[in-house]
């Protein structure tokens, strides 16, 4: 109510300041979502005449980053445009990350893709020259997405092995909240028995494994009666884990939130039955 241009007596209603750029986002969030949710061409926009100058108009103030409101609303349609872009992308990117995780890439079908995503295959084809080729992006989008979130996650200076454990689960919720077949499909690549996806993957499966273990190398096992027990007990975290993904995705219960407080329950009994006080 504080961040209104004026007000729209005739219909009883705020005009919402577009110059305070988290108001633009708000507006960006809503128009993007009501696409999606509603399945509609593209944003009708047809109040964007309400956004103009009025007497009773606030003078700009330094929350705002932009001085008029022509150029707001130039902004908001761009910032508009650009989500739209990326909700279209994401849509391709989560259909494709599901299939191919779901199926493997042989009995992979773009057709599904495109259905799932809710696209033309033209429009498919126009990001992507063919299989191989969204195959090998969203591959190495997963790896290089989920090592920025690991980095990010666990400290450098970080040694305690179930705090590390904590930190690996916490990026990947953050990367599954978006993506949430972005892990399976680095899971099931391992498996792939087709020659062009395994060497469209050869070199990314050695970086993704190399972050993983240059992040637990970190560890310090002294808290272990020594340190073959606690590489056992690292192996048994990842084993704990994987195997709990798996289980969700046959039974089809697959949820990433609800994965990772499982998770979380599975290294809080291993801390206490195998950590410290062991």
């Amino acid at each position: 109510h504080d961040k209104l241009i004026g007000m729209d007596w005739q219909q009883n209603t705020g005009i919402l300041d577009i110059r305070y750029p988290e108001v633009r986002e708000y507006l960006s969030k809503v128009y993007a979502d009501a696409v999606k949710d509603w399945d509609l061409d593209g944003p009708h926009l047809d109040f964007i005449d309400e956004f103009y100058q009025r007497k009773e108009t606030p003078a700009v103030n330094d929350q705002m980053d932009c001085a008029c409101i022509q150029q707001a609303l130039d902004k908001l349609l761009a910032e508009t445009m650009e989500r739209l872009k990326k909700e279209k992308q994401d849509r391709m990117m989560n259909a494709g990350l599901k299939v191919f995780a779901t199926y493997g890439y042989k009995k992979a079908s773009t057709d599904e893709i495109v259905a799932e995503a809710g696209i033309s295959k033209g429009l498919l084809f126009h990001y992507f020259e063919n299989k191989i080729g969204l195959y090998s992006f969203l591959y190495d989008y997963s790896v290089r997405y989920m090592t920025m979130e690991l980095t990010a996650s666990v400290s450098p200076a970080e040694t305690d092995l179930f705090a590390i454990a904590r930190g690996v689960e916490n990026a990947k919720l953050q990367v599954l909240r978006g993506y949430p077949y972005m892990q399976q499909i680095r899971t099931t690549a391992v498996s792939e028995n087709v020659n062009e996806a395994l060497l469209a993957t050869e070199m990314k499966r050695d970086a993704y494994r190399e972050t993983i273990e240059r992040i637990y190398a970190q560890a310090d096992y002294k808290q272990f009666p020594d340190e073959q027990s606690g590489y056992r007990v690292a192996k048994m975290i990842k084993y704990t884990i994987d195997g709990l993904m798996t289980e969700h995705m046959v039974e089809g219960s697959y949820n990433p939130e609800m994965l990772y407080e499982e998770s979380m329950e599975y290294l809080a009994t291993c801390e206490t039955l195998l950590g410290k006080n062991a």
